[in-house]
């Protein structure tokens, strides 16, 4: 009889483990499904985003240009922002959406290091991300060349440091950049 009430309590701690297992299986797939689809909703509205402000700028003159000057242009016009937030995908978004001319600026030397780690695509583009304070120091370097895309993450950080305008006054070259700060 006890041999019987031992395999009992174990089969009972058994299916008490099992079904506890069970919930926390629901529970982070629950979890997995809401991290897709939070990333999903994310990038679309990024998307949407980006997509509304090179279309609204094709409606600007270069009468416009000629009056305020490139660094105004590319502030007022080709310039996307948001800060919505930590954990949300914003260098998730980055990394999907870089492309070979692309520059990324980053708060840190360990963020910057952190987008090649972590971002496997990375590694032949490492040049193509930087420190703001990196870029600060060796504005010459940086000058050379046009980027397609500015891509600054954590951007509510760095402007808390320094007035970013700097960014617009280094890399800022044509009408058809695209400044995205996301923070």
């Amino acid at each position: 009889m006890n041999m019987l009430d031992d395999i009992e309590k174990d089969v009972s701690k058994n299916w008490l483990e099992i079904e506890k297992n069970k919930t926390e299986l629901k529970t982070r797939k629950l979890k997995a499904r809401w991290t897709v689809e939070k990333y999903i909703s994310f990038f679309n509205l990024m998307n949407k985003l980006i997509q509304f402000n090179k279309i609204n700028r094709k409606n600007i003159t270069k009468q416009y240009i000629n009056s305020v000057g490139m660094v105004n242009y590319l502030k007022e016009y080709c310039t996307v922002k948001v800060d919505i937030g930590r954990q949300i995908g914003k260098s998730t978004y980055i990394s999907n959406n870089f492309k070979d001319n692309d520059l990324i600026i980053t708060i840190n030397m360990s963020m910057s290091k952190d987008f090649v780690r972590n971002f496997y695509t990375f590694y032949k583009y490492e040049r193509n991300i930087v420190s703001y304070r990196t870029l600060l120091n060796k504005k010459d370097l940086y000058k050379l060349k046009t980027y397609d895309t500015i891509w600054v993450d954590e951007y509510s950080i760095i402007n808390r440091q320094t007035d970013m305008s700097f960014i617009y006054d280094y890399l800022g070259k044509n009408e058809n950049q695209t400044f995205i700060f996301l923070g």
